[in-house]
């Protein structure tokens, strides 16, 4: 219950978990009275967005409704203004209805259809009047077409340093882009950089001011024009202002300049799987040139579109005009966001909000479509390692533990078991490991379908999977040459889970098993193992976790669960193929190693590190082309000989150089890794010291508690 103030009262989604407490809360609500006679509808929806639609407070991303019940006949904030976070509202895909109260309060919901409404301001709420029969409806029709074709709901924001993308800016450089105009985008769009990884092999950014030509072409950055953050963001900064006098925006060139010029492989363009190329416009301009919604769609979104798998669009003013043309190219109406002022589009305003979550979402739903841009591998084809882990907690019965072998052996039996293609392994755990077969175990279809038919159901009386014990097994036992894993070969490692309590893993082993295996997660009972730690497991990704009520629904190959576990191998082995690890021997890096010299290191331990030195750089060639390394021993200061990335052009030198290191006592019980990282940068990371700028590495080495 909501006014333009605050809220008088909250009812989570998971505060009760039956019928019959929800409708006694219902019933011991109390009325609040307000002297407030407006509604803040912007608020209601930010208030929605961060606290009730929010996994923390029970929202599961199934079939949501909002529904608003509204008496008000105006609102505190132009409900233009909250486009944003209508935008973000709808990208949830939630179904929105409304019920109109009294005779002008439907005015406030002009982003819910009309057939979305309910005038209830004669009948009431009766339940046999209208208004609520065609709420009742409304919410039938939904359930009936969710259950035809159940999504898995919108992603959760990822780290945008996870994401893999070409983004290109286009920007209005018309006279209507003052001079605050431009300094606010240049700014914001170096802010905006900082959250991603600036690589050629990870992000790319391209940005060019546009009038009736690039403006200037001087000022245009191509994708592959800088190669890290820092030197994108120098880049952007030396764009010149456009001071251009041109009054009408040329978006139909914009657009077929980025289409036909700017998204080339010449320019940067890399045009592969897991790479998803984003197109933003903005535009403050009160009109464009052609004065056509049809030409701009037809000529120049839709070929964008076949380059381009998202494209967002900014207004950076609330004219309708600017949004009206803008709209022609975005493909669909929630691609949109407004900063008016211009000097209102900065971090965490709702335009950034809008935009960072679009990437997010967009970059998940393109990896995670079962193609990642490419077309489905015929899974006979595929290469690859498939390991299961098996709940085998107090919720596995007997009977649910047969289903999920019958699911296994059909699954698999789409794939060519064989050691050049496919090898399989299930390990079954509760608190411990219960029960499994390696790798190498079976090679052929029969010999795997036997294997996975011997493994015994545990009956176990442990209430908690033990996840932590079991991703241990995994890296240790099973996902190892011994076991029959090729080093360097893909991995796809599924989990199938019912208990709705597991002992957790630390981040670090969720991110090394990630690191060498592609992680999928079944919730195969419902019984809240995939909002408690299947979503940690995949990394937050919703796309990567399936729920079903019963393990029977997976045993067909047709089944929804058992097509999107073969989509999503297929992905991982069309990403491993587009990126495939690179042999340690070929690596061009600069590496930088700090190790902690405080009290800490005694002599025993610097005989261990030293040994680790000279084994760990004998994987790489040091040469002044390859790879080169730098070491650092420090407490409060530099306390042994220094290593400089130029110090030795070979491995031999390299070596020799490590093993005449002496130990060095210390008296200082802090370690300054502060002082550590500032004198690397300054005496370590420069060319004098040969610092050469590409892909660096810096491994910190750290004892002192």
């Amino acid at each position: 219950m909501f006014n333009s103030n605050s809220v008088n009262s909250t009812i989570w989604l998971n505060t009760f978990n039956n019928q019959a407490l929800l409708a006694s809360a219902i019933g011991a609500l109390q009325y609040v009275p307000s002297s407030v006679n407006t509604t803040d509808v912007p608020g209601v929806i930010n208030y929605l967005m961060n606290t009730i639609l929010n996994p923390v407070n029970g929202y599961r991303q199934k079939l949501t409704f909002v529904t608003f019940i509204n008496v008000a006949a105006s609102s505190t904030t132009s409900i233009d203004l909250a486009q944003s976070q209508i935008n973000q509202l709808k990208a949830l895909s939630a179904q929105l209805f409304a019920f109109q109260y009294t005779a002008t309060s439907g005015n406030l919901m002009p982003f819910i259809p009309v057939t979305n409404r309910a005038d209830v301001s004669r009948t009431g709420f009766a339940w046999s009047s209208a208004g609520v029969q065609n709420y009742l409806s409304f919410v039938q029709d939904k359930w009936a077409a969710y259950q035809q074709n159940i999504p898995t709901g919108p992603p959760l924001p990822i780290p945008l340093t996870n994401v893999y993308a070409d983004i290109v800016f286009v920007i209005d450089g018309t006279s209507a882009l003052t001079q605050d105009a431009f300094n606010t985008v240049i700014s914001y769009i170096i802010t905006l950089s900082d959250s991603f990884y600036i690589d050629p092999k990870s992000t790319q950014f391209s940005v060019m001011f546009f009038a009736s030509g690039p403006t200037p072409l001087s000022g245009t950055i191509l994708l592959n024009s800088a190669r890290t953050n820092a030197e994108l963001q120098n880049r952007i900064r030396q764009i010149p202002y456009p001071n251009s006098q041109v009054s009408n925006w040329n978006l139909i060139s914009a657009l077929n300049y980025t289409t036909g010029l700017l998204l080339t492989p010449a320019q940067g363009w890399r045009n592969q799987g897991g790479i998803i190329t984003i197109v933003v416009f903005i535009g403050i301009a009160d009109s464009e040139t052609t004065n056509s919604c049809d030409i701009l769609n037809n000529q120049g979104q839709v070929p964008l579109s076949q380059k381009a798998q998202g494209i967002f669009a900014i207004a950076l003013n609330s004219k309708q005009s600017t949004s009206n043309y803008l709209h022609c190219v975005i493909p669909q109406t929630h691609n949109f966001a407004r900063a008016d002022p211009p000097t209102s589009l900065v971090q965490y305003s709702d335009a950034d909000n809008s935009l960072r979550t679009y990437m997010s979402n967009a970059y998940q739903n393109f990896v995670n479509s079962g193609t990642g841009g490419l077309p489905p591998i015929d899974p006979k084809l595929i290469a690859t390692d498939i390991v299961f882990v098996v709940d085998q907690t107090f919720y596995v019965s007997a009977s649910s533990f047969g289903f999920l072998q019958d699911f296994m052996v059909n699954f698999l039996s789409q794939f060519t078991i064989d050691p050049s293609r496919v090898l399989a392994s299930v390990v079954t755990f509760d608190s411990a490991a219960k029960d499994s077969f390696p790798l190498w175990r079976a090679n052929t279809t029969l010999g795997l379908q036997n294997a996975i038919y011997g493994l015994k159901s545990a009956g176990s009386t442990a209430y908690e999977f033990n996840v932590q014990s079991a991703i241990n097994y995994l890296l240790q036992y099973i996902l190892t040459p011994a076991q029959g894993h090729a080093p360097g070969k893909s991995a796809t490692v599924i989990f199938l889970a019912a208990s709705p309590a597991a002992s957790m893993t630390t981040y670090d082993q969720i991110e090394q098993l990630n690191s060498i295996a592609s992680v999928y997660g079944i919730d195969f009972i419902d019984n809240g193992a995939a909002n408690n730690y299947l979503l940690r497991l995949v990394n937050f990704n919703p796309y990567s976790v399936f729920r079903t009520q019963f393990p029977s629904y997976l045993v067909s190959t047709e089944s929804e669960g058992s097509k999107r576990v073969t989509l999503f191998t297929s992905n991982a082995y069309n990403y491993y193929l587009n990126n495939p690890p690179v042999p340690i021997a070929s690596v061009h890096s600069d590496i930088a190693i700090i190790i902690d010299n405080t009290q800490s290191l005694t002599p025993t331990i610097f005989a261990y590190i030293k040994t680790w030195l000279m084994s760990y750089v004998q994987k790489y060639s040091v040469t002044p082309t390859l790879t080169q390394f730098a070491v650092v021993f420090y407490d409060n200061g530099v306390k042994n000989t220094v290593i400089y990335l130029n110090s030795v052009e070979n491995s031999y030198q390299l070596n020799n150089t490590l093993s005449n290191l002496q130990f060095t006592a210390s008296t200082q019980t802090a370690f300054d890794l502060a002082g550590a990282l500032s004198y690397v940068a300054t005496n370590i990371f420069q060319s004098s010291a040969g610092y050469r700028g590409r892909a660096t590495s810096l491994i910190i080495v750290g004892i002192a508690p």
